[in-house]
Parts: C-alpha cells; sequence; structure tokens
C-alpha cells in the first residue's frame, strides 16, 4: 500500500494499514510526504450505536469512565484455511478479529496509551489444535487514570454475529446492543419471541461500510479529514503487539 500511496493515490485500505507499527507509521508518514489520504477502515466508528456511546463519553454524561466492556463473537465460523493463515503472528484472534475492538477501546480512550495489558487465550476446536490457533480469548487493559477494559472474543457464535460495547461511568452507563433482523417482538402466555441476530459483519455493518466510503470521498472532496488518525492506528498496532507479547509469554506487558 505505501507504493500506492508514494504513487499520488488517495487510499482507502481495509484494517489494519500494516503488517506492524512500523509498517503502519511509514504508510502514514508517506501519505504526509506526498499530501495524500490515507483512511484505514474502522467500519465501527461509523455505526450509529457506537457513536452514541461515544457521544455519551466526550460530552459527560457518564461523569468518569471507570470501565470498557467489548465482546465479539465472530458468525458464521471462519474456514480453517483462514484460520490458520489470517496472520503470522500465532494469535490472529486478537490481531484480526479483536482489531475492531481495540480501535474502539482507543476511540473512546482519545489514544490514551495503556498502562498494562493481559490476554488469556484457549484453543477449543480440536481441528485448530495442531496449529494452535486461539479460538477464544479473554483480555484486560489498565489505563493510567484508572480505567479497566475488558474483551471477550470467540470464532464461533452459533446464534448469530453477537458484537457489543459497554462504557461504565460514574454518573451512568452506556451499552450499544445488538440490532436483530427485525424489530418485531410477539409475547403471549407462552412467552416471548424476537428475531434472530444478523447473520454475520455484511449485514450487521451495512449501512456504516456505506458510510465510511462516503467519508472517504468527503475526505477527496476536502470537505472532511479522516476520522481515523495516524496516532490512532498506532496506538490499536501497539497494543496488539503488546497483547500478542502477552499472550506468548503467558504475563501482564507493560506500555
Amino acid at each position: 500500500m505505501n507504493i500506492i500511496v508514494s504513487k499520488g493515490n488517495d487510499v482507502f485500505t481495509e484494517k489494519p494499514a500494516g503488517e506492524s507499527a512500523a509498517d503502519i507509521k511509514l504508510c502514514y508518514e508517506t501519505a504526509e510526504k506526498t499530501g495524500r489520504i490515507l483512511l484505514t477502515g474502522f467500519q465501527r466508528r461509523y455505526d450509529e450505536s457506537f457513536r452514541d456511546v461515544k457521544t455519551a463519553i466526550d460530552s459527560g454524561r457518564l461523569g468518569k469512565i471507570q470501565a470498557i466492556k467489548t465482546t465479539t463473537r465472530d458468525s458464521p465460523k471462519p474456514s480453517y484455511t483462514f484460520l490458520k493463515s489470517a496472520d503470522s503472528t500465532g494469535c490472529n484472534i486478537l490481531a484480526d478479529l479483536c482489531v475492531h475492538d481495540i480501535d474502539m477501546i482507543v476511540w473512546l480512550t482519545k489514544a490514551q496509551r495503556p498502562e498494562s495489558i493481559y490476554i488469556n487465550c484457549h484453543v477449543h476446536d480440536p481441528a485448530l489444535q495442531e496449529c494452535r490457533e486461539p479460538d477464544a480469548l479473554a483480555g484486560l487493559i489498565k489505563y493510567p487514570d484508572g480505567t479497566l477494559v475488558t474483551m471477550d472474543a470467540f470464532r464461533e457464535s452459533v446464534y448469530g454475529y453477537d458484537i457489543r460495547l459497554e462504557a461504565f461511568g460514574t454518573q451512568g452507563m452506556a451499552l450499544a446492543e445488538n440490532p436483530r433482523e427485525s424489530s418485531t417482538v410477539i409475547d403471549g402466555a407462552f412467552g416471548g419471541t424476537s428475531r434472530r441476530l444478523y447473520n454475520s459483519f455484511p449485514q450487521r455493518f451495512e449501512a456504516p461500510f456505506a458510510a465510511e466510503l462516503a467519508h472517504f470521498i468527503d475526505c477527496m472532496d476536502g470537505k472532511a479529514t479522516p476520522l481515523i488518525t495516524k496516532e490512532e492506528s498506532l496506538c490499536v498496532a501497539e497494543i496488539i503487539e503488546k497483547g500478542i507479547l502477552s499472550y506468548k509469554e503467558k504475563r501482564v506487558v507493560m506500555f
């Protein structure tokens, strides 16, 4: 991608902009030198429910933020070919799947640098035991101001694509829940029923994907500046790199 930027093209790329913090830094620096737009596609920032949580925090309505919780439970389960080759870190559930959770955390904390991170994983699927790729993750990030972040992620959710975000503060809580295929709820003496969660990310984030593309066009037209900055992208990359180190060495890693 760095070659594309250096040739004078504006670039909209899926997450992340590079395979390492160093690669990402080079891409953004090249864009700065050539005066081109570089936008990284973290589509959750364009989702109304997640934006509402961000607004609640920034407005001070929740008071001092004490905890952030993210949940990502994938559906359908990716192919074994993908899971065994998605990246070379040995923990693609963090580097690939949870990259969006970490971007949300970076966004909500205004790219504050964490104090520590601890990542614990497990491999439930026998087919993944040989390559030792985890399909379950629990993570804890602590910030210098005392904010505690917890993450849970799983490679398979049989009931649908489950993506949630919660922020808890001294004056209240904001929760981004899952939308469903329909808002219909049927209640009766037998109990109640509601429609299933969306099957996967193309359905769940159809509107945010369109919104981020429109935002990129506005950036090219000079009507907006990229919502995702170099500093935020580098912060996401650093958290992932520290998290992978925590996973591999089975310990808390300091920043």
